[in-house]
């Protein structure tokens, strides 16, 4: 099995074709997606109709809750919210509240847009301030865990890519964000690639060109290299095995965080 997962794509319909773009390469037998998905400047209404074809699970997150139903939890909407609202035709909004908060696919991929409890909650990182985040200890994590039986738990909602594993193998994977990148230096897309795999040798990182290239919003057009790791572990039990996340701007080949769990 091989999946995709993407989330928060905030209504960056460029991003979003770039990243489907580099899914359709991998071979990939369903996109999951985490939530977030229209609240941004650019535009809501491409990326919803884009987003009602996947053919994997799609939830919803707290933008999206907070589109739907016109007001944030404690105040009116902002202005970003506002105009992904206003722009979005009615079958949008009426596919937005119909979402899930929460899914499971193939009996095995938990998916929550924060945490299991809470759609605007961070599970893999303390919330940040400016560039800077805190990461939660341990105890933090595991606790948000309980209950979840799942070997694989996906969540987005901070935009930034991370991979846990729990002490007893489970894994929490974050695959970043597609459409807003809040602390890092680049704005580069991001998704993740989950595969079972048989037991693998260990890490041996590759560098390969990418098969295409995608335009610039401007004038120009660009292209970057696509770095990928076939890295696990040998020492862990079964369970998925490592996550590694790699980026690339919108306007180039987007670059997938991978996870391998053993067969």
């Amino acid at each position: 099995m091989r999946f995709a997962v993407i989330s928060d794509v905030h209504g960056n319909a460029l991003a979003l074709d770039a990243v489907l773009a580099d899914i359709a390469m991998q071979s990939v037998d369903a996109t999951l997606c985490l939530g977030d998905h229209v609240s941004g400047p650019l535009d809501p209404a491409g990326v919803a109709d884009r987003l009602t074809g996947l053919d994997g699970p799609v939830i919803r997150g707290n933008h999206d809750r907070w589109v739907t139903q016109g007001r944030r939890d404690d105040r009116d909407l902002d202005p970003t919210d506002l105009f992904a609202r206003q722009q979005l035709r009615a079958e949008h909004l009426a596919w937005l509240a119909a979402l899930p908060v929460t899914a499971v696919f193939n009996d095995e991929i938990f998916l929550c847009h924060g945490t299991p409890a809470s759609d605007n909650a961070a599970w893999l990182d303390g919330w940040y301030h400016d560039r800077r985040t805190t990461l939660p200890d341990e105890a933090a994590v595991t606790a948000l865990a309980d209950g979840i039986d799942y070997p694989v738990m996906l969540c987005g909602h901070t935009h930034i890519a991370r991979s846990v594993r729990l002490r007893d193998g489970r894994q929490v994977i974050n695959p970043g964000a597609v459409g807003l990148q809040f602390v890092h230096g680049s704005p580069d897309a991001r998704y993740g690639v989950v595969e079972r795999r048989a037991p693998a040798v260990p890490c041996a990182p590759r560098r390969a060109r990418p098969a295409a290239r995608f335009p610039r919003p401007a004038r120009t057009a660009g292209r970057s290299r696509a770095r990928r790791s076939s890295c696990r572990s040998r020492s862990r039990p079964p369970a998925p095995a490592f996550c590694r996340a790699e980026s690339t701007n919108p306007r180039r080949r987007p670059r997938a965080a991978r996870a391998y769990a053993p067969a």
